[in-house]
């Protein structure tokens, strides 16, 4: 199925990887209730000349297409270039993992909480990527604290965002 996967993770236009922005289990339902073995996996990829798409997979094929999906995940959707995963937030349905490209900072993706654990630990478990180095001033370091409304960086003796004015808790 990860070949069959790998297609739809390319435009066919420029040629360019599709950055995966979400990930979601669903379900066919029939007079409310859910069909019963009907579940699959809706993926939104997106390119970033030629905007996004929906891909769907079906639910028995998740440990297959792991390493491709976590590969998609940590792309940044503005260069396609490989960022760096920073953190992961759980959350009772969809979590979000947070990623760090130098270019284009902070960026966010989400995940439905069941499958999120598999796409972090394979995240934690491969090399991450060489990020470039950069002046310190234009670039903040992967590891700096960023704020929670418009992931501007922060340092910890702010009080609040210099950038949206919200407060550093």
């Amino acid at each position: 199925m990860s070949s069959l996967l790998a297609p739809a993770l390319v435009c066919p236009r420029c040629n360019l990887p599709r950055a995966i922005i979400l990930v979601e289990i669903k379900g066919y339902y029939k007079s409310g209730k859910r069909v019963k073995d009907t579940r699959y996996i809706r993926m939104i990829v997106r390119c970033p000349r030629h905007g996004g798409k929906s891909i769907t997979v079906p639910y028995h094929v998740w440990a297959e297409i792991v390493p491709l999906v976590t590969e998609h995940i940590l792309l940044c959707t503005k260069c396609v270039s490989p960022a760096t995963p920073l953190r992961f937030r759980m959350k009772p349905k969809i979590s979000v993992i947070e990623i760090y490209c130098p270019e284009h900072r902070l960026n966010r993706r989400k995940i439905s909480t069941e499958l999120a654990g598999d796409v972090w630990q394979h995240a934690s478990e491969s090399t991450p990527p060489v990020v470039k180095a950069a002046p310190a001033a234009s670039v903040p370091s992967p590891t700096a604290s960023y704020c929670r409304q418009c992931g501007a960086p922060i340092s910890p003796a702010d009080a609040f965002c210099g950038q949206c004015g919200a407060s550093i808790d």
